[in-house]
């Protein structure tokens, strides 16, 4: 199992490398000396474990208790640029990955 984890931390670090360069994905890899379709493997992989952990934070923000949002507890950073989150009215709430929790719960309030 640490032996996965390492990988993830590894792979997850590379991907957040390669964001903050203009090289697209092969050219990065090559330049790293890592396998273009394992690269591809771990974007999406990290990609789907955002997208759950916003499906979490959206199942706690709906799940209200006399008006007031429950506490909930974020271990990790977030690994991705951005993400948004989509209301059933239709708007749709893009943040930065660094936003503030406190920023978040208004901008969530106001909708």
């Amino acid at each position: 199992m640490q032996k996965n984890d390492s990988i993830q931390e590894m792979m997850y670090s590379y991907l957040e490398k390669w964001r903050t360069t203009n090289l697209d994905m092969k050219t990065f890899c090559r330049n790293h000396n890592i396998s273009y379709h394992s690269f591809k493997y771990w974007k999406y992989r990290q990609r789907d474990e955002m997208s759950a952990n916003i499906a979490q934070l959206a199942d706690c923000v709906s799940d209200k208790k006399n008006g007031e949002f429950l506490p909930m507890q974020i271990e990790a950073e977030p690994l991705v640029q951005g993400f948004a989150l989509n209301f059933p009215n239709g708007v749709q709430l893009n943040c930065p990955s660094n936003v503030r929790f406190d920023d978040l719960v208004t901008l969530i309030k106001a909708f």
